[in-house]
């Protein structure tokens, strides 16, 4: 009798850990990645493709970038980055596949429920292979596929992006992962525009991280942590001190619109944030405003008509 006890006893305990691990497990998996990405493909231009493909290439996409691992940096869900894929296909053959993406995403404001926006990137250069069922499968430091490695490396790029905005450079481990992505690449797909590190148009894959982890960018991933981690994150509790911060940030940004106007980086910040700008110095002291819209209109003169919205609340 108690050697039945004692089995039944041993018994109880070992459910009870595997109750417990699976716990764990499920709870890890929940908190663990990073990324919360909503995928949207327009097919219009490609009326004689199976619309079955096109909804697993989303599927498969939306899994690959939102149920991977990409760091070992323990995320909440509310804390995950939201980002968008838009991707528009222009052409079919087969299995291939080519078009433009746009890539934007997000980082929450802390003490709000705010998704600050970050950036928007045009990719014009994608080209791909895919066919039906296939599993997105991403090998750390080898090349796989077109789809994968783009995938990936956007990826390690909007993390470390965003990573900027919470420390002093905080994303510089992230982006020499999306670094070492584009390094592959360049490799494996000589002559591909997407990768390439002699085209003339220096707005593909390869110039977009290359340009970020330049030491003449230093001020600009800096002006990042300034703008949002010491101007947006303490606004629920100061209001004029995080628009302070934010325009010391914008400040920073000027030698580097003087050095390259057309800075790929700038660009695409300006580009996100145009409307967050408008709104954050619309109610400022008319002195603000003014300042405020002066510096706009030197760093992103093609918008000044926007900004003057700024000068007319």
């Amino acid at each position: 009798m108690l050697a039945k006890k004692s089995w039944q006893e041993s018994l109880r305990i070992i459910l009870s850990l595997l109750s417990s691990l699976i716990l764990f497990l499920s709870v890890g998996l929940a908190y663990a990645q990073e990324l919360n990405c909503t995928i949207n493909i327009d097919a219009t231009r490609l009326p004689n493709v199976d619309k079955k493909i096109i909804d697993n290439l989303k599927e498969q996409m939306t899994k690959y970038l939102n149920e991977r691992q990409w760091t070992e940096i323990p995320f909440e869900p509310h804390e995950r980055i939201e980002c968008a894929f838009a991707l528009r296909l222009d052409r079919a053959s087969g299995n291939e596949f080519s078009g433009e993406l746009t890539v934007q995403f997000t980082r929450l404001v802390y003490g709000s429920d705010y998704r600050a926006p970050l950036f928007i990137f045009r990719d014009r250069y994608v080209s791909f292979t895919f066919t039906q069922d296939e599993q997105l499968v991403y090998v750390d430091g080898s090349y796989t596929s077109e789809l994968t490695h783009m995938l990936a490396f956007y990826a390690y790029f909007i993390i470390g992006f965003v990573m900027d905005t919470y420390g002093p450079l905080g994303g510089t481990p992230f982006l020499d992962k999306a670094r070492e992505i584009a390094l592959i690449a360049s490799t494996q797909l000589a002559g591909s525009k997407a990768w390439s590190q002699t085209a003339r148009s220096r707005d593909n894959r390869y110039w977009l991280i290359d340009l970020m982890l330049k030491p003449e960018m230093v001020e600009f991933r800096k002006a990042l942590y300034l703008y949002h981690r010491k101007g947006m994150d303490i606004m629920h509790q100061n209001v004029n001190e995080g628009r302070q911060k934010v325009f010391l940030a914008l400040q920073k940004l000027i030698a580097i619109k003087e050095q390259e106007p057309n800075n790929i980086l700038l660009r695409g910040f300006l580009d996100a944030k145009r409307q967050e700008l408008i709104n954050i110095f619309s109610y400022a002291p008319m002195s603000e405003r003014q300042e405020a819209y002066k510096l706009l209109v030197k760093l992103d003169p093609g918008n000044q008509g926007d900004y003057r919205k700024i000068l007319q609340r």
